[in-house]
């Protein structure tokens, strides 16, 4: 019914070809604009389906979701998956984004050597160089959130069980070797199952570990605009964007030290420990 109303009404200000060759951005359509308005009051209204948007996941759910993972009798959960979601959360990203991040993409700070860089090249809003500037990741005093603890086991282990090849996976293409397919199964077969804690109502999933971080950042007093630069997300383009630097470490370094639960840490190496620099 919809489209035979596109074919034979063009509402002012809209192009007719648009129209008759279904080509162009539908949500500039003044018909489909008047139909996503409706559809949201019935929404808000709880006149419709309920709604399937996923929730921010809450802290005491994020750990009890690592928790399960590294209580797991399967390597993949125990170490891979681990350090993928810790990795999600602390670079606020979707899951998809983890699923290709390359290990040439991790590199140390030269200029504080307890601090690691990465770089989120396949990021939704990543279109050009300058959208995928290098983020800091600090050690975090609680484990469920320490990515720079995760990364170690997770290499370590790859290493030993000879799973890393050269730094990349033949198959997923990324350092966890997880595609997020993958991924995501494991994370809703633990997310649905009976016995797991939830502290809210409404459906948690993937999308909720990414919600999660961006939500406690803003909670905890950082501004949308440090968020925004943690999370690669682009707001209005103005002209002096193009003249300052993409690589801004005090906002992206702010947020990311507001989520180290606990706070954030050094890592030093003790002696007798048996770890070695090698």
């Amino acid at each position: 019914m919809l489209k035979k109303q596109f074919l034979t009404t063009c509402p002012i200000g809209s192009s007719p070809g648009t129209y008759i060759t279904n080509s162009g951005n539908p949500t500039h359509s003044i018909l489909v604009n008047d139909l996503i308005k409706k559809i949201k009051k019935m929404e808000v209204r709880k006149e419709g389906v309920t709604s399937k948007a996923r929730r921010s996941m809450e802290l005491g759910e994020f750990c009890e979701l690592i928790k399960r993972l590294r209580s797991s009798e399967l390597p993949l959960r125990k170490f891979n998956l681990s350090a993928y979601f810790i990795f999600q959360y602390n670079m606020i990203g979707r899951v998809d984004d983890i699923e290709k991040n390359m290990w040439s993409e991790l590199s140390p700070c030269v200029d504080f050597d307890f601090i690691l860089k990465a770089c989120m090249c396949w990021s939704k809003n990543v279109q050009e160089e300058r959208d995928a500037p290098e983020q800091v990741i600090f050690g975090a005093m609680d484990p469920a959130f320490c990515a720079q603890l995760a990364l170690a086991i997770h290499i370590e282990h790859a290493i030993m069980t000879g799973s890393l090849h050269d730094g990349v996976d033949a198959k997923s293409g990324g350092m966890f070797c997880v595609s997020k397919k993958v991924a995501s199964n494991h994370l809703k077969m633990i997310l649905e199952a009976p016995d797991f804690p939830n502290e809210k109502l409404g459906p948690v999933g993937s999308h909720s570990i990414c919600k999660s971080p961006a939500t406690y950042a803003r909670r905890k007093g950082c501004s949308r605009d440090d968020i925004d630069c943690r999370g690669r997300w682009k707001t209005k383009k103005r002209i002096v964007d193009t003249y300052i630097d993409v690589n801004l470490p005090y906002p992206d370094a702010k947020v990311a030290s507001v989520l180290c639960i606990g706070g954030a840490i050094k890592y030093e190496l003790r002696e007798g420990s048996g770890v070695s620099d090698d």
